[in-house]
């Protein structure tokens, strides 16, 4: 949260242990900057929003772009 956004590359976003947690209980999961990246590539136009959807409705794992 101190961290601008481009100082965070590269840096773990989410720990190991929660990461296995939320995958054994089939969760799907993303950063706040993954889902602004989501957002913004289905805004001009780069991803369809029919996929952008289908990613974050059927994962069951941390979504990235």
């Amino acid at each position: 949260m101190d961290l601008p956004p481009d100082d965070r590359k590269g840096k773990m976003n989410v720990s190991p242990q929660m990461t296995k947690y939320l995958e054994s209980i089939s969760v799907g999961f993303m950063t706040t900057q993954t889902l602004f990246r989501l957002w913004k590539e289905v805004m001009i136009g780069k991803l369809d929003k029919a996929i952008a959807q289908e990613k974050t409705l059927k994962s069951t794992s941390e979504i990235a772009i």
